[in-house]
């Protein structure tokens, strides 16, 4: 494995004092003496966090999962549970296959670089997937996308959530529960996460929906869509974009005379965003979401996270958080094990099928794929002031 220069106590040292005068850069990485002639054991380890950035909103979308791991990393680091120093640093593709490669070849020229994370929603995982292995950089993903992933024969790749087709499943379910399948429209903002959360939905629904609309450039409370809605006879609405985008067809509906119409979605309909945009109107509406809502919980280490993450970071912990802690710390403990590179970090997770997290119990498949999927799913609905967990029966896991 490659190693960075040494550099002196003296040079390190105006690194140090260089990087803090320009407001939080990352300092120069060190290395510790060789411990054998083989290699060098990095003093400073990193573990990639990657997103995409580009959409509307994906910032406050993704933050969860990258507070709640660091947090994690920040925690280890206070309780000197670690052997070395670990950072967590995000990388951005921007969403373009260029933006991709690029990140993928940063990570892969990184020697600090011991694993990846992969924040929910990215797209693009099979490139970044391929790139990855090759340079044998362990990979956990928190993205539902490419339900096809786990046959790529990756060798350090795991998923820690279920994918889009076991998310959609459940929608259905619920769909079928409060409403049925009768004059069911899809509609979404064209995103390739709406595109896929809807095409899952098709494939999960038995009948034919009533309407189905990618409206990329036009907003969903126009007074078209309305009149499209009300054309169809929808019973229900299936969205796939942005939560504040559905908290505004949400409103448009019921101003127009349609509130029996019932909104579903997927996991990006879960934000306190659809709450403070929609109000009252939004009350009954349902989110599925392969997250845990840990506000209710009577557990002391749940109760101490939420504490801990408002402290930090001056809000509750949103969808994902708990995720991102769990899976940064499946990290954390083989780097407190001892390994202190990709392969050793990689054989460390390769040796654990099961993991006890906050969020819930892991258990993963030989080709990295999460088991019991539907017991991971969890349907919200929305209580005019807040999401709550609803007892809607889910399809079972199979």
């Amino acid at each position: 494995m490659t190693v960075p220069t040494r550099r002196t106590a003296a040079a390190v040292l105006l690194a140090l004092v260089a990087a803090a005068c320009t407001g939080g850069t990352t300092p120069e990485r060190t290395t510790a003496p060789p411990t054998s002639p083989a290699r060098a054991v990095l003093s400073e380890l990193t573990i990639a966090f990657i997103e995409n950035l580009a959409p509307d909103g994906a910032a406050q979308r993704v933050a969860p999962a990258f507070q709640g791991a660091r947090l994690a990393v920040d925690g280890a680091a206070l309780r000197g549970a670690l052997k070395a120093g670990v950072s967590i640093v995000p990388f951005d593709t921007a969403g373009t296959a260029e933006g991709i490669a690029a990140v993928a070849a940063r990570i892969a020229a990184d020697p600090t670089v011991v694993a990846a994370i992969v924040a929910p929603q990215l797209t693009g995982q099979v490139a970044l997937g391929d790139r990855l292995d090759a340079a044998g950089v362990p990979t956990i993903s928190l993205s539902t996308l490419g339900p096809a992933l786990p046959e790529q024969g990756w060798t350090d790749w795991r998923r820690a959530v279920p994918d889009i087709d076991r998310e959609a499943m459940v929608i259905v379910d619920a769909l079928r529960e409060v409403m049925g399948e009768r004059r069911t429209c899809l509609l979404g903002d064209g995103s390739p996460p709406s595109i896929a959360l809807i095409h899952a939905v098709v494939g999960a629904l038995q009948r034919r929906p009533a309407l189905r609309l990618a409206l990329p450039d036009t907003v969903p409370d126009d007074p078209s869509v309305i009149a499209a809605i009300k054309g169809a006879g929808c019973r229900s609405v299936v969205w796939g974009g942005t939560p504040t985008a559905a908290a505004l067809l949400r409103v448009a509906l019921v101003e127009n005379g349609l509130r029996a119409v019932r909104i579903l979605g997927g996991e990006s309909l879960k934000d306190a965003s659809y709450i403070t945009t929609a109000g009252p109107r939004g009350r009954g509406t349902i989110a599925v979401c392969p997250c845990v809502d840990l506000s209710t919980s009577t557990d002391l280490r749940a109760q101490r996270f939420i504490q801990d993450y408002q402290s930090s970071f001056g809000v509750p912990p949103g969808p994902f958080a708990a995720e991102g802690w769990d899976v940064a710390h499946m990290i954390l403990d083989a780097i407190s094990s001892g390994a202190s590179a990709p392969g050793e970090v990689g054989a460390a997770l390769a040796r654990t099928s099961t993991f006890s997290g906050l969020a819930r119990g892991y258990s993963f498949a030989r080709n990295g794929s999460l088991e019991d999927q539907a017991g991971a799913v969890r349907v919200y609905r929305d209580q005019g002031v807040r999401w709550i967990v609803d007892g809607l029966p889910t399809r079972a896991s199979g």
